[in-house]
């Protein structure tokens, strides 16, 4: 099995990638690699699976954590540290950001809509790739990943995410508590959104938006512009020529089957211990800023202090990422380390 440990199938945005049918990947590094299996461009080389429906999902997330933050945007490992197809993501820059602290709440209101996937019939390695293999593990890797291209699913995904600052605690329980409300009942609307209205008209309340697919103007950002755009958002986003479908999602399969190269990896389990902790170093980085910002609320504050700790947490993400770069690019030197709470 190649690579121990990965499993059969992920899937991952093709982002700026070159994403396409038969293309491999490393799925540790989030990166894709040369053609390794064959595929021609013609359609008759793939299937859809399925019919002609739709796959929508609307989550709403009140995230209190950097942890659950990171989690409602669909952050694992790789894109945490913005490795691969994950760089230049809104939501990895925003996750990475220093407007994250504990001081403010977030409510993601996200919509994910997919069409039928399309997939590749045969599996066949192309000749670098089975000239590769002959090699061994190492070249084999190196051309091809550990994954191939093997479906593609296009839809749309529509994501706002809402922040809100506070000036008291009694102020952040009152929108953790609103928040809190539009998650449980899965909707914004009536009260909660009454109330998320009267956030924004008292400039304490920050929108961002992210959206692949469909051709027109963005909506507005009041509350029920958006809630209205996302009730309509499905269909804009239907199979061509009714819709302006993106590219949301590849679905990548392991070479089992047609390489066997034994491997015992530890690289995931290094990398998502590292990702846990680039998420509390920024949330502590996030609380500076904002103590900084808002330095009445604390009765002073030391900038020495301030400063020297803000420096040090720059070093530690920036050690912190090489050291991710390392273990992903090669397992012998993924480190074992306990990280502190």
């Amino acid at each position: 099995v190649l690579g121990g440990t990965v499993p059969q199938s992920i899937s991952f945005p093709p982002g700026n990638s070159d994403a396409q049918f038969g293309i491999g990947y490393d799925s540790v590094f989030a990166i894709t690699k040369q053609p390794c299996v064959v595929y021609g461009g013609n359609p008759s080389e793939l299937v859809t699976v399925g019919g002609l429906g739709q796959s929508v999902t609307l989550h709403l997330t009140h995230a209190t954590t950097s942890q659950e933050f990171s989690q409602s945007l669909n952050l694992g490992a790789s894109a945490s540290f913005g490795f691969g197809v994950y760089s230049g993501s809104l939501s990895v820059n925003y996750f990475q950001s220093q407007r994250f602290s504990r001081y403010a709440e977030f409510l993601t209101e996200d919509i994910h809509v997919e069409n039928q996937a399309q997939y590749l019939k045969r599996r066949v390695l192309t000749i670098p790739a089975r000239e590769a293999a002959n090699r061994g593990l190492a070249a084999f890797r190196k051309l091809c990943g550990d994954q191939y291209i093997e479906g593609i699913v296009t839809g749309g995904d529509f994501t706002a995410v809402l922040q809100a600052t506070s000036e008291s605690a009694s102020e952040q329980q009152q929108t953790a508590a609103t928040f809190s409300a539009a998650a449980y009942g899965n909707s914004v609307s009536g009260s909660v959104a009454q109330q998320i209205q009267a956030l924004s008209n008292a400039g304490r309340l920050a929108v961002d938006i992210v959206r692949k697919g469909t051709l027109e103007s963005l909506p507005a950002f009041d509350v029920q512009s958006l809630q209205d755009y996302i009730r309509a958002f499905p269909p804009k986003v239907a199979p061509e020529p009714t819709g302006h479908p993106w590219p949301i999602l590849v679905i990548t399969k392991s070479y089992d089957g047609l390489v066997n190269f034994p491997q015992p990896t530890q690289q995931r389990r290094a990398l998502e211990r590292m990702s846990q902790y680039l998420s509390d170093i920024i949330r502590r980085r996030g609380g500076l800023v904002y103590i900084a910002a808002h330095e009445s609320l604390f009765g002073g504050v030391d900038h020495t202090r301030l400063l020297a700790e803000m420096a040090d947490l720059r070093r530690s993400i920036s050690n912190l990422t090489t050291d991710a770069e390392d273990c992903a690019g090669d397992a012998t030197k993924c480190k074992n380390v306990n990280y502190p709470d």
